[in-house]
């Protein structure tokens, strides 16, 4: 989530501007979904609950596989373990949910363009404007370097209501990529403080990396000496489309290697995408206009095929909504979106949609499902997932799973 009001602002301020979540007056009717259904499988079953691992009051949790078999994660807006709070930490996971084990291995603090600003406090448009809000995104291990993306959230509108501005949470860019070789304890290559030349834009700004085997191993023979990443557009809960880059692996940190899926050349097939240099002739490989929120792909081994997970407000975010329904209706219900298809372009076919995700009295988003945990099957695995940031109590604000079987 963009700053984590409800925690920082306390209910009584997101009371006052309208947002605080509950459930929608009326129930919203099925809408059409941009793929057919998936010919792979019939669709999705929950077989537990959703848990919280105790201690963590952090979301996001975006995730990379580590070469020596743990999961990574990079969490945003919290704090774990009575440790202090921080835009975002660097976490280890081993084991598999249920009986996984959790700990943090180190913070990203001063990243921002101003220092010493405390979580509460001088919370303006103006200290925004100054980069209050730059956040660590996801990580990804190639060999035994980590890297891990810094993007900001765009707060140079004017004419916004503050806590609009904060919800809506409109992509800034890509200010550049750390990196650490001695597993996440320390990280180089912070970008200036002063820095506003985006390595990347705002169709790119909320990467993902993909995910083959630890460290970046097992990539298939065709896409190999790549690293790839997903991301949305626009806006964290409700862009238009979900792109995909790319960058020679040994070359992350230069930006004139990266290029993006822009669509296939007439007569080629469809294991061969054309790959273009500029973010603005980039081509979605899914387009769903309001519903696209913050999105992941995950390779399931065993079968072959490609996850592509997409959450999305239910209430599209937009500076021009609808009053009766946005932005005073944001926040309060989340769908679930998931797709197969054989390559991490597709094409997709729709495996699974939840509408409201979690129920009406919850608000996940950032679903993740990380490749180690998936079955030996590939047909069962557990999601990982956030929520709750805006909801009295914050019942699921932290590290959530929850297990799953894939049907057909």
């Amino acid at each position: 989530m963009p700053t984590s009001l409800a925690g920082r602002l306390g209910v009584a301020v997101l009371a006052a501007a309208g947002l605080v979540a509950t459930p929608a007056a009326e129930p919203l009717p099925p809408r059409a979904l941009p793929a057919p259904q998936s010919r792979e499988f019939t669709g999705l079953k929950w077989t537990g609950p959703p848990a919280k691992y105790p201690g963590t009051a952090s979301d996001m949790h975006w995730w990379t596989w580590a070469a020596d078999g743990s999961v990574y994660l990079v969490d945003d807006d919290g704090k774990n373990f009575g440790g202090p709070w921080s835009f975002s930490h660097f976490l280890k996971v081993t084991g598999t949910p249920p009986d996984h084990k959790v700990e943090e291995l180190s913070r990203f603090d001063g990243l921002g363009l101003k220092d010493g600003v405390t979580p509460g406090k001088d919370y303006t448009p103006a200290v925004k404007a100054k980069g209050f809000s730059r956040y660590v995104g996801s990580p990804v291990a190639v060999g035994k370097r980590v890297y891990a993306t810094v993007y900001d959230y765009d707060w140079s509108a004017k004419d916004i209501n503050e806590g609009v501005l904060d919800s809506l949470s409109a992509h800034g860019g890509v200010v550049g990529l750390l990196y650490s070789d001695d597993e996440g304890k320390t990280w180089q290559n912070a970008p200036p403080k002063d820095s506003r030349n985006y390595f990347l834009g705002p169709r790119f700004a909320a990467l993902q990396f993909l995910n083959f085997g630890p460290g970046y191993t097992g990539v298939p023979d065709h896409l190999a000496g790549y690293v790839y990443a997903v991301s949305n557009d626009d806006n964290w809960e409700s862009g238009n489309g979900v792109f995909l880059a790319r960058a020679a692996k040994d070359k992350l940190l230069d930006r004139s290697a990266w290029e993006f899926f822009g669509g296939f050349r007439p007569g080629d097939g469809a294991d061969r995408p054309a790959w273009v240099a500029k973010e603005e002739d980039a081509r979605p490989i899914l387009s769903d206009p309001g519903y696209c929120g913050h999105a992941s792909i995950t390779l399931n081994p065993a079968l072959g095929r490609y996850l592509l997970l997409v959450f999305s407000d239910i209430v599209p975010h937009r500076r021009d909504a609808d009053p009766k329904r946005g932005p005073l209706g944001w926040d309060r219900q989340t769908e679930l979106q998931v797709y197969d298809g054989p390559q991490p372009w597709g094409p997709w076919g729709l495996v699974y949609n939840e509408r409201p995700w979690g129920g009406p009295d919850h608000t996940p988003y950032l679903p993740h499902v990380p490749t180690p945990w998936l079955a030996t099957d590939g047909r069962s695995g557990w999601l990982l997932f956030s929520g709750d940031y805006a909801r009295k109590g914050n019942e699921w604000y932290g590290l959530m799973v929850q297990p799953f079987k894939l049907t057909k």
